[in-house]
């Protein structure tokens, strides 16, 4: 901004107008200072939002795509290995990056004193099979992992905190010890007896298990814990368990389900089951409503499974037809004219029909 020099203007009045001119000046600067600062878009931000990325990579650490996808890795994303992956050479591209690697059903293959080096907040998982191994006669403490500066893992243990094999049992580690896997369920089953509910299920691998909690509800909604069964810790084989329930009230619908909890106390539930073949007479697992109904029809399902539902109409056409496991759909009956329907839920346990009106 300039200022002309006006002779017949007092000295006062031109110290005014500079002291106005610069305070306008000032104000201008600092609200756009204030714009960028506050309002354009920082590089911390940016990198804030942006989502991980998953790596897939095979072949060797020399590969020229394999050093690629780890000089573009950023903290957060995965490295996921399911196609053998050669350590053929030491290989340092992730030593400052906190990626997760996944070793899924096939192997990280040492070839011989090789390190591998991975940023300290790191995680390898092994799923599926998936293992660190080694060429024969390779195994020494040379051949290792090192999250930071840290040498977790080596061959056979040597100058580390554990050797391949105690990683392969566990299914994974990080820097502060083997990682915490869930419990993996393969099966779990309910069935009522005579005088008994018998409970039954299995793992597929533990690690961490301290025990199982079966709880027992009557609506699916409030469940009370009914018996403690210990967990075996660390395994790697097929674990079966049993519990009978004979404290359960027979001739009602009842809906069970575990928790499983680890010696840290972190926790989770199972899928839930039910026992609902010697219910009460006119209990029902399957709700439909409204009735009549115009636009939608909504099927609820209090059981768990694979079921199919089908709709129906009077002389026994199917109009509709879905197979789903969930508890809750939605048909939609406005494109069916008017009229008398029937909803049928079943599966290999039961099956239940409804009759409804449609009405525009």
């Amino acid at each position: 901004m300039e200022l002309r020099n006006e002779p017949n203007v007092r000295q006062e009045q031109r110290l005014v107008r500079i002291i106005i001119a610069s305070t306008v000046l000032t104000i201008i600067l600092g609200g756009a200072f204030f714009f960028i600062g506050n309002f354009a878009p920082s590089t911390d931000t940016l990198a804030a939002n942006e989502k991980p990325e998953t790596f897939y990579i095979s072949g060797s650490v020399s590969n020229s795509k394999v050093k690629d996808a780890f000089e573009n890795c950023k903290d957060g994303d995965t490295i996921y290995i399911n196609k053998k992956l050669t350590v053929n050479k030491e290989s340092e591209e992730l030593g400052k990056t906190n990626v997760i690697i996944v070793v899924d059903g096939t192997e990280m293959y040492w070839t011989a004193k090789n390190s591998f080096f991975f940023g300290e907040g790191s995680k390898i998982l092994l799923i599926n099979g998936g293992e660190i191994t080694v060429k024969k006669g390779s195994c020494n403490g040379d051949a290792g992992i090192y999250f930071g500066s840290t040498k977790k893992v080596s061959c056979d243990g040597t100058d580390a905190d554990l050797a391949f094999e105690d990683v392969n049992k566990a299914g994974g580690v990080q820097l502060s010890g083997i990682t915490a896997l869930p419990v993996e369920l393969l099966r779990f089953e309910t069935q009522r007896t005579e005088n008994t509910v018998e409970i039954d299920w299995a793992t597929a691998s533990e690690l961490n298990n301290s025990h199982f909690d079966i709880e027992r509800s009557s609506d699916g909604i409030t469940w009370k814990k009914i018996a403690t069964v210990p967990g075996n810790g660390n395994s790697q084989k097929v674990i079966t368990y049993h519990y009978q329930d004979q404290t359960a009230e027979l001739g009602k619908l009842l809906y069970y389900r575990l928790k499983q909890t680890d010696f840290d106390g972190a926790f989770e539930y199972s899928f839930v089951r039910t026992v609902s073949d010697k219910m009460e007479a006119g209990t029902t697992l399957t709700t439909v409503f409204p009735n009549p109904v115009d636009k939608f029809l909504n099927v609820k399902i209090d059981d768990y499974g694979t079921f199919q539902i089908l709709l129906l109409d009077q002389v026994g056409q199917l109009k509709y037809q879905i197979e789903t496991s969930q508890n809750w759909e939605t048909i939609n009956t406005s494109i069916y004219p008017a009229g008398i329907y029937y909803v049928t839920i079943q599966n290999e346990r039961i099956k239940e029909s409804h009759k409804i009106v449609i009405k525009h």
